[in-house]
């Protein structure tokens, strides 16, 4: 996934009505590809351990 893919990834799995500041996303972003590297699992897996679920 390229920064925008992953970006409109964020937006579009956290819940609609919770708003984010733009940093705020791509710090999410950030950490999502940090445990991506760390696990060597598809990105999607690596969003759902940042959000704790």
């Amino acid at each position: 996934m390229n920064t925008r893919e992953k970006i409109e990834f964020a937006r579009n799995t956290i819940k609609p009505r919770q708003e984010l500041m733009f940093h705020e996303i791509i710090d999410i972003v950030n950490h999502c590809e940090q445990i991506n590297t760390k696990k060597g699992d598809d990105p999607k897996e690596a969003w759902f351990w940042a959000i704790g679920a």
